[in-house]
């Protein structure tokens, strides 16, 4: 899976966290390990070490409810990956549709929204495609692995001004809007969650193009041996969904239900 802006960047070092719960279902202190590539809002390391989001705690519920120890280890996606491939890890958070190697969830927990951002004033008021973007420059953020319709239209593009951003050194989060404020790009391509948490802080002239550029959701990737864990969490995941639960947490978290992502 390609992560939200914080949550594609290549993070080398690995955050342990141990959690423990106790419950009826199985054996007490059984572990799953859990890795993950930050993507903020929905599931995050911060500077100071807390661990965060909305993932988290869907995650440590159904924990508590089966009698498990949920170990997450901070790992740079790729390196993720092939850990659960391998059933070295239980699980990724989060993964996209039709990824090879691994059991994907029928439950998304997130979802992939890449939108066009650009200056207030610009005269585009909606996306219809790429082309619409021949000749102009381009913000990128280095390290991000863009979907193709985004990578194979760099062909087209007048310049591609790359932007190096790491939350955990630099914390510098409105660089790219401000190169956009001051016309030196003319549009980036940026999560809808992210921007969302980013807008409803702060005041920028800038504007969201709807629709998404690309949009895919997203859900845990399970390891091909982990058939216990596998079901124990998709039946629980299935029981939120349906509640409204998800929603509900989404909303009281990050301010917008998780079915309007």
């Amino acid at each position: 899976m390609l992560t939200s802006i914080t949550g594609k960047r290549i993070i080398p070092f690995a955050f342990i966290l141990t959690t423990f719960f106790f419950g009826p279902e199985v054996t007490a202190n059984e572990t799953i390990r859990a890795c993950f590539e930050n993507w903020s809002p929905y599931y995050e390391v911060t500077t100071d070490g807390r661990v965060k989001g909305p993932v988290f705690e869907i995650i440590d519920r159904i924990a508590a409810e089966i009698n498990v120890t949920v170990e997450y280890s901070e790992l740079p996606y790729k390196r993720c990956l092939s850990e659960v491939r391998n059933n070295q890890f239980d699980m990724i958070l989060l993964s996209s549709p039709g990824v090879a190697g691994i059991v994907e969830s029928k439950t998304p927990l997130a979802y992939w929204n890449l939108m066009a951002v650009v200056k207030k004033d610009a005269l585009d008021k909606e996306f219809d495609e790429m082309l619409q973007f021949r000749g102009r420059n381009v913000g990128t953020y280095a390290g991000y692995l863009y979907p193709p319709i985004i990578s194979n239209s760099r062909s087209q593009w007048a310049t591609e001004t790359i932007v190096n951003y790491n939350e955990k050194t630099d914390g510098d989060q409105l660089r790219i809007f401000r190169l956009i404020e001051q016309g030196r790009i003319d549009v980036a391509f940026l999560d809808l969650a992210w921007l969302h948490s980013i807008l409803a802080k702060t005041t920028l002239k800038v504007k969201i193009l709807r629709p998404p550029v690309h949009s895919d959701p997203s859900m845990i990737g399970y390891a091909p041996n982990s058939k216990k864990t596998t079901r124990l969490f998709e039946e629980r995941l299935a029981q939120l969904s349906r509640s409204g639960e998800l929603d509900f947490l989404y909303k009281s978290r990050l301010g917008i239900p998780l079915s309007a992502f």
